[in-house]
């Protein structure tokens, strides 16, 4: 079974005094709807790596992904190191039987069932890394494969499983044409209310 990693520790230095994670959106707060996206898909278990305001953080997504039997909340004591402490104390919570992860931002709100349903489809054997892609610019989630794992647990600073990535020969690597959802994520205030503007008028122009 494919797990699922939810980087959710971050300070959210960009986008002001408030936490990003727990900003309204149409459906809920930011993290909650990536967090019900994955309570929909086949993935175990749903790793959320928490830090900054974390007990806040943990209670939404028990909210959201408890009552599936699959979370784990893990929190990341060393958060300001940057994203690839997260990713280290999320796989540590993988169990030992996992056949790969979907690393997940958590500032991703529009993040759909159809995306994960097209990236799952990529991780077969013979497959190390999947990811979408969008106008050339890679997105969001990644696949990385269970071979993949071990060589995460030297990774350091901001740049998350990049370093690894690259390393991946070209015939074990899928990438995919997706929409804009695939590389918008929320750093400013501005950012988010032009998503939710998107989004309300989307949701008028399919009544």
């Amino acid at each position: 079974m494919t797990a699922a990693i939810v980087l959710a520790a971050g300070r959210s230095q960009r986008y002001g005094r408030a936490n990003k994670l727990l900003e309204a959106t149409a459906a809920g707060p930011v993290i909650g709807h990536v967090l019900n996206v994955l309570a929909a898909a086949p993935v175990r278990p749903i790793v959320v790596v928490v830090g900054a305001d974390g007990r806040r953080v943990a209670r939404i997504a028990r909210r959201h992904v408890a009552h599936s039997g699959r979370l784990r909340i893990v929190s990341n004591a060393a958060y300001r190191e940057g994203m690839a402490s997260s990713l280290r104390a999320g796989l540590s919570a993988l169990p030992p039987h996992c056949g790969g992860t979907l690393v997940c931002l958590a500032d991703t709100p529009g993040l759909d069932r159809r995306l994960i349903r097209r990236l799952l489809a990529h991780c077969r054997p013979g497959v190390d890394v999947a990811r979408p892609r969008h106008d050339g610019v890679p997105g969001h989630p990644v696949y990385l494969s269970q071979r993949l794992l071990a060589q995460l647990s030297d990774l350091a600073g901001d740049r998350g499983a990049q370093p690894i990535i690259r390393r991946v020969p070209a015939h074990r690597r899928r990438t995919f044409e997706a929409g804009i959802e695939a590389v918008r994520d929320i750093d400013t205030p501005g950012a988010l209310r032009r998503f939710v503007s998107a989004s309300r008028r989307g949701h008028k122009s399919s009544r």
